[in-house]
């Protein structure tokens, strides 16, 4: 299956049915997920206490220079130490 974003109701909706009585196999076919998504979300929910995990606290923020950018301003820095941030 292709990775597709589920919306939070509609993974309450589908451990409520599991909840139920409902056979999984139904419900993989009803919301169109795989088994492995249904057994994640109900362990999120044992868990957290939720089907969506709190964020990870060691993923940071995505880098804004790329490594050659950052090659060179190293290099820079390093030939001239005594320049301004507005000179670089």
């Amino acid at each position: 299956m292709v990775y597709r974003p589920i919306s939070k109701n509609l993974k309450d909706c589908a451990l409520w049915l599991i909840s139920h009585g409902y056979a999984p196999k139904d419900i993989y076919d009803l919301f169109n997920i795989s088994g492995r998504s249904l057994d994640r979300w109900r362990q999120n929910d044992c868990i957290y206490g939720s089907v969506i995990p709190p964020p990870n606290p060691m993923h940071c923020c995505p880098r804004i220079l790329n490594p050659d950018i950052t090659h060179n301003l190293y290099t820079l820095l390093k030939e001239a130490p005594e320049m301004y941030l507005y000179e670089i």
